[in-house]
């Protein structure tokens, strides 16, 4: 549902959609797994309590899921690729990915946390 303020009334969008072919998307986000030891559950607990960014590329990445979840029960499948920037502000890393990574065959490319010390070259989003 979507509300047009212009008219004053609920539109349903789910009308509109068209196109139900398989999406690819990419998410990069600072998730910084190679800090996280993940045999020892206090010292994780422990840098989930200090770590803001990771608790914020968490968040993001749950709304993902419930996106392509809301997708796919409308007949759009998705296929989600995730890479690790480690830190928001890793040049070297993000090109590395942008590297090896085949953006060119995604729909869209997501990357929720962006500073101003680092913006990835890859902005193009597809029309989906």
């Amino acid at each position: 549902m979507s509300f047009d303020y212009a008219e004053g009334k609920t539109i349903n969008l789910e009308r509109k959609l068209f196109n139900f072919k398989q999406k690819k998307i990419g998410v990069m986000l600072p998730f910084s797994l190679e800090s996280i030891d993940i045999n020892t559950r206090s010292k994780t607990e422990e840098y989930l309590k200090r770590k803001q960014s990771l608790r914020v590329a968490l968040d993001f990445y749950s709304g993902i899921l419930i996106a392509v979840d809301s997708a796919k029960t409308r007949g759009i499948s998705t296929e989600l690729s995730v890479f690790d920037t480690e830190k928001d502000n890793n040049v070297k890393g993000i090109k590395e990915i942008m590297v090896e990574a085949n953006f060119d065959e995604m729909d869209a490319v997501y990357r929720a946390i962006v500073s101003k010390q680092c913006r990835a070259r890859y902005s193009r989003v597809k029309e989906i």
